[in-house]
């Protein structure tokens, strides 16, 4: 359990927890520094979107992959947006022309073959998604089960202060659940999605 900061919504406190914790966890594994350059792939998901401010907030200069709807986002957030899709590789060589030190892969879809290619050294890559690279190549596949509550508390903090923005998605009551999910897997949701249990309790327009 962690508790929830002052001037923290509960729909921002109850979609932290698994995101949050892999933020966190992924980053600190990577020690990111100001004299990294990072590619986050994913970068406008639920946990790709919070590893990029993290990154961010660590001195980063932060490339994310995402779709073009996505980047005027992104860009708001002090992410450089990157189109995702053929031709990664050379929009990526292009943006970072002196190369990419270390990179987080939150959705998968070619992310560490394209830093493999960029010549970044499997330790300083981090996949919670590619689990066919975690089985072939030594890169790494730190998550949310390396993090707790405290760490959870620090990244509430980051949110409270305004250092780090939560963007929701869509909200949707319990008993559309499977709406929810739906929306899941279509991979375009930017941020959270959130499931309210409890409508007349909860922070609906937070």
């Amino acid at each position: 359990m962690a508790r929830v900061p002052d001037g923290m919504s509960l729909t921002i406190a109850g979609v932290l927890n698994v995101a949050g914790r892999t933020a966190v966890a992924s980053v600190r594994s990577q020690q990111v520094t100001a004299r990294d350059v990072v590619l986050v792939g994913g970068a406008a998901g639920g946990v790709g979107i919070l590893t990029a401010q993290l990154a961010r907030i660590g001195g980063a200069r932060v490339l994310g992959t995402a779709s073009t709807a996505n980047h005027p986002l992104l860009r708001r957030l002090g992410v450089e947006p990157i189109a995702h899709g053929p031709g990664l590789v050379d929009r990526l060589r292009a943006a970072a022309p002196d190369g990419i030190s270390a990179v987080f892969d939150t959705v998968g879809h070619g992310t560490v073959d394209a830093a493999l290619r960029l010549g970044v050294m499997a330790h300083r890559i981090n996949t919670i998604a590619d689990y066919d690279a975690l089985a072939t190549h030594a890169v790494r596949g730190v998550g949310g089960a390396d993090a707790g509550t405290a760490e959870l508390a620090e990244l509430a903090d980051l949110i409270v202060r305004g250092d780090v923005e939560v963007p929701i998605d869509s909200r949707y009551p319990l008993e559309r659940v499977r709406d929810a999910y739906a929306r899941s897997v279509t991979g375009r949701a930017v941020g959270k999605i959130v499931v309210i249990a409890d409508e007349s309790s909860a922070d609906l327009d937070a």
